[in-house]
């Protein structure tokens, strides 16, 4: 993603997991990218990352707690990385406030160009959705 937008990775630090594998170090070697590796249970090294996905779960919890409360019966844990996926489409576009004018997102910072985000696409987590259509509340074979 990084390469097609036109933007250089130069370094990556990581955790001790997946990102060992002698695949991705030979990568970044060929890359010439440099890459370093987090100590273990050494949150404080990588403080912007664990923010973010404090953030995440602070928000998906609050979303699915509401919709919770709103439909008791209908909504379940399973509903989780949903809720986290728009969580984290919502934090990339909303204007931040680390942006000197105030009013780019995330998104328009990293990709240095201007996005606008569609309403349609937004809807509160959780939402219901009715079926107009008789022949679907009918029960019977419906074509989409």
């Amino acid at each position: 993603m990084c390469q097609t937008n036109g933007i250089q990775v130069t370094h990556y630090h990581a955790d001790n997991g997946i990102f060992r594998a002698h695949a991705w170090v030979n990568s970044c070697q060929e890359n010439k990218q440099g890459l370093s590796f987090a100590g273990v249970n050494a949150h404080h090294q990588n403080g912007r990352a664990e923010a973010r996905i404090r953030r995440l779960q602070e928000l998906t919890r609050t979303q699915l707690s509401h919709a919770k409360r709103q439909w008791p019966h209908e909504i379940s844990a399973n509903l989780w990385p949903y809720a986290i996926r728009l969580a984290n489409e919502s934090i990339n576009a909303t204007p931040s406030l680390s942006d000197k004018s105030g009013f780019r997102t995330p998104q328009e910072m990293f990709f240095r160009t201007r996005v606008s985000a569609n309403p349609k696409h937004w809807q509160q987590f959780g939402c219901p959705v009715y079926v107009l259509d008789s022949r679907l509340q009918a029960g019977k074979p419906f074509h989409k």
